[in-house]
């Protein structure tokens, strides 16, 4: 017997065609992409801005964050939220440590001492949500995202899914760290040679522990995937770090990149 085929939701549609299309642009071209793909998920999900974090709050810059918003609002960047004397750290705290999604109504706006929130309500905001977002499990940035009034008397509350939400963020966040990933090795490329004996010369246990580390597990989770004990892993990263003449993390990571080991 042929199976039914279900129509699919509004929201699955969005996803797979954000997904195909992210699956299909090259690095160079992420952020131009990105740009054309935020418009629909913001229609979809009645906001009008959102702003893409990385993991790290002291990478947030103008360079290191994806920033969109509607046509008719003010194409404001992180940088215009950024105070010269640092009221703006409050504000990445909250995204640095939100472990659940947040809502801030415009109420909460209005009476908020945070200098972020303030200015975004000053500009007509009336609803701004903080989402985590996460990969291989760990916490890897965050989605920002806010509602504005388009008259002194529309703001009404959009039926936004926040796991819907969180979703697409989760999806933006690792194709934009994918396509840094595979710039940085595109920059590095004449490096491949060099790497070729030093990869010969890895145990399979190193390559193991290499390819986890590289993919974002933590060295409790590759410890536990490799019947080693965490203290075992680090002890391995460290010594794979040295021997590969590897100085960051960031660094192992492209080196595995480079090789193939992800």
């Amino acid at each position: 017997m042929s199976q039914t085929k279900h129509p699919r939701t509004p929201f699955e549609e969005l996803l797979l065609e954000q997904s195909e299309q992210l699956m299909q642009t090259g690095p160079a071209q992420f952020t131009t992409v990105w740009q054309h793909l935020a418009d629909p998920a913001l229609t979809f999900f009645g906001l009008d801005r959102v702003t893409l974090f990385p993991n790290s709050m002291i990478l947030v810059n103008a360079e290191n964050t994806l920033h969109h918003a509607v046509d008719w609002l003010n194409p404001a960047t992180i940088n215009d939220y950024i105070d010269d004397n640092d009221k703006h750290l409050d504000y990445l705290k909250k995204v640095e440590q939100a472990k659940e999604p947040v809502l801030f109504s415009e109420v909460e706006l209005a009476s908020s001492n945070d200098f972020v929130l303030q200015k975004l309500y000053q500009e007509g905001a009336c609803l701004h949500y903080i989402v985590p977002l996460s990969l291989h499990g760990e916490r890897w940035g965050a989605l920002a995202s806010s509602m504005f009034k388009k008259t002194l008397c529309n703001c009404s509350q959009p039926s936004t899914d926040i796991e819907q939400l969180k979703l697409i963020g989760n999806l933006w966040l690792s194709h934009w760290q994918h396509a840094k990933v595979l710039s940085s090795v595109s920059e590095n490329a004449p490096s491949r040679t060099a790497d070729h004996h030093k990869v010969l010369k890895l145990s399979p246990k190193q390559v193991k522990v290499l390819s986890l580390l590289a993919q974002g597990y933590s060295a409790k989770q590759a410890g536990k995937m490799l019947n080693l004990s965490p203290r075992t892993v680090e002890s391995h990263k460290y010594r794979l770090m040295a021997q590969l003449e590897l100085h960051s993390p960031m660094e192992m990571v492209l080196f595995a990149v480079r090789n193939h080991l992800i």
